[in-house]
C-alpha cells in the first residue's frame, strides 16, 4: 500500500483537472505532475480487458466501470504484474508521450522515470511517485504531497483510493463539457476542428458519475465540481486542502503562481500570453453555444445522473421520439473513435433504449415498450 502523501487528480477532459492541478501546485507543500503516467493506465486497462474478456474500447469509455467492473478492477489492479515485454514497451511509451503537451509536463520527468521499479502496477505507481519526489528534492522542492493529474482514468480511482492515494476527482456539467470540447477556441486550436460525439461524452460522463456516487463516503476520495471551483474558489480550495490534511494557502488563488512543467507562467489548455485565472465564463457557456438538439441530447443521455449530482435539466428528458429522430455525423467526429461505435446509430440508439428500460425496471417504473427501432 502507498501512503496518503500521494495525490491523484482526475476527471473527464475539459472538466477543470489541469486548472485544479495548477492550483494545487501553487501551494508550497504540493506538486502535481501533468499526465506523466497515462501509458501505465492504458496498459493496465488493456490487460484488464483481456483478463475479463471485455471488448477493446478507448480509454474513458464506460466498459471498465459498468456492471460492477470497477469493483473487479479495484481488486485486480494493484497486484497485477507486468511482463518483461510489457515493461519494455511501457517505458518506451512513457518516454515517447513526454512530447505530447510537452510544455505542460515536468522537464525532469525523464529523470524521474529512471527511478521506477518495475513489477506490479502498485510497485510501478509508488516508485514513480518516489521518483518525482526525488527529482523535486534535487531541485530544492520538498513538497509534502506529490502526485499526478490524468484524464480518462476514473475507473482506476477506487483502486487507487483503496491503496491510500488521495483522489481528487473533478465533475462538470456534461453540457459544459460538450460546449468546451466541441465549440469555440479549444475546438479550433486545441482539437483541430474535430469534435467528440455527444454519445461518447455522455457515456463517459455517466460512468464517471457512477464512480462519484459509489465513492461518496470514501475518505480517500473527494468529488469537486468545476462550477464550485470557479464560482466559490476559496471555499472549494479550502475544502480540498482539508481533504488533503494541509493548511490552505492563498497562493492557490493567484494565477501569477500557476506554472507549467518548465516553471514558466501557465498559459492554459489553449495558448494565450498567460492564463487569466479563475473566471465563471465556462459555467453557463453551454446556454450560449449549444443548439437545442445538443442540449436535449446531453440531458436525455445523462439526465437522471445530472439531477442526482445537482444539475438542473431544461428539456423533456423522457422524449424518446425526439431522441430517435436525432443523428450525429460520424465523419465530423474524431477518426480514432469511429471504430468503437460511440456515435448515434440504429445500434447505439437500441443500446440506449435497452439501458433506459433496464434502469426503469430497477426503479420500478413503467417503460413505454412502443418505442423500438
Amino acid at each position: 500500500m502507498t501512503s496518503s502523501n500521494t495525490i491523484f487528480v482526475s476527471g473527464l477532459f475539459r472538466s477543470g483537472t489541469t486548472l485544479t492541478a495548477r492550483m494545487l501546485s501553487a501551494h508550497p507543500a504540493v506538486h502535481v505532475a501533468y499526465q506523466p503516467l497515462f501509458p501505465l493506465f492504458r496498459a493496465a486497462a488493456k490487460a484488464f480487458r483481456e483478463f475479463r474478456g471485455l471488448a477493446t474500447t478507448p480509454m474513458g469509455a464506460p466498459e471498465l466501470i459498468e456492471n460492477g467492473e470497477w469493483e473487479r478492477l479495484r481488486e485486480w489492479l494493484w497486484s497485477y504484474e507486468f511482463t518483461a515485454n510489457q515493461v519494455s514497451s511501457l517505458l518506451e511509451e512513457l518516454l515517447g508521450e513526454l512530447a505530447i503537451d510537452a510544455s505542460e509536463k515536468d522537464d525532469f520527468a525523464k529523470d524521474a522515470f529512471r527511478r521506477i521499479e518495475w513489477g506490479t502496477f502498485g510497485k510501478i505507481f509508488n516508485s514513480a511517485a518516489r521518483g518525482f519526489r526525488g527529482e523535486l528534492e534535487k531541485r530544492g522542492n520538498f513538497a509534502a504531497l506529490v502526485g499526478f493529474k490524468e484524464i480518462w482514468c476514473d475507473a482506476f480511482i477506487p483502486a487507487l483510493a483503496a491503496n491510500g492515494v488521495k483522489c481528487a476527482r473533478m465533475i462538470r456539467d456534461p453540457r459544459g463539457i460538450v460546449a468546451s470540447r466541441n465549440h469555440g477556441r479549444y475546438l479550433r486550436e486545441g482539437a483541430g476542428g474535430v469534435k467528440y460525439p455527444i454519445l461518447f461524452i455522455a457515456r463517459a460522463w455517466r460512468a464517471s458519475a457512477e464512480i462519484a456516487t459509489a465513492m461518496e463516503n470514501n475518505d480517500n476520495h473527494l468529488a469537486l465540481k468545476y462550477e464550485d471551483l470557479v464560482t466559490e474558489p476559496e471555499r472549494a480550495l479550502k475544502n480540498l486542502c482539508d481533504f488533503l490534511n494541509i493548511e490552505y494557502s492563498a497562493k492557490m488563488m493567484d494565477a501569477n503562481e500557476y506554472r507549467d512543467g518548465f516553471g514558466t507562467p501557465w498559459k492554459g489548455n489553449v495558448n494565450t500570453d498567460q492564463h487569466d485565472g479563475i473566471n465563471t465564463n465556462g459555467c453557463e457557456r453551454w446556454k450560449r453555444e449549444l443548439s437545442e438538439d445538443e442540449v436535449f441530447l446531453c440531458e436525455f443521455l445523462c439526465g437522471d445522473a445530472m439531477v442526482k449530482l445537482g444539475y438542473e435539466t431544461i428539456t423533456d428528458t423522457k422524449d424518446l421520439d425526439r431522441f430517435l429522430a436525432l443523428d450525429e455525423d460520424p465523419a465530423a467526429a474524431e477518426s480514432w473513435l469511429a471504430e468503437y461505435g460511440h456515435t448515434l446509430s440504429k445500434q447505439t440508439k437500441s443500446e440506449e433504449l435497452t439501458r433506459i428500460s433496464r434502469e426503469a425496471d430497477a426503479d420500478g417504473m413503467k417503460y413505454d415498450a412502443r418505442h423500438s427501432l
